[in-house]
């Protein structure tokens, strides 16, 4: 699930920023514009945060350890950019994170 929700959001970043790029040639609207990015990006925001596991592809191949991955918006009060914060884990060592991050968006 972890494997497939990564691809997914790939291809889904993929398709924002196309559809960024489409919107900004748009010269006649440009409020309408700034409302399509800002609803695209929220969007894509929306997708981001959340816990994630990849229980079935350890299940599926022991090769895989099962991995805990939790995402979340910090700092929302900032507006050049938005930060969230991403942790990963062994399950079942979900208090010892082995990877802390804080990403720009």
């Amino acid at each position: 699930m972890f494997k497939f929700r990564f691809i997914y959001t790939c291809f889904l970043s993929l398709v924002l920023m196309t559809s960024y790029r489409q919107a900004e040639i748009i010269e006649d609207r440009p409020a309408e514009t700034l409302e399509v990015k800002e609803n695209l990006f929220d969007k894509f925001f929306s997708f981001l945060k959340g816990e994630y596991n990849t229980k079935n592809q350890n299940g599926q191949d022991s090769k895989y350890f099962n991995i805990f991955l939790v995402m979340f918006p910090i700092w929302e009060e900032e507006r050049d950019a938005r930060y969230f914060y991403v942790e990963q884990a062994m399950v079942g060592r979900e208090d010892k994170p082995y990877r802390q991050r804080v990403y720009k968006i």
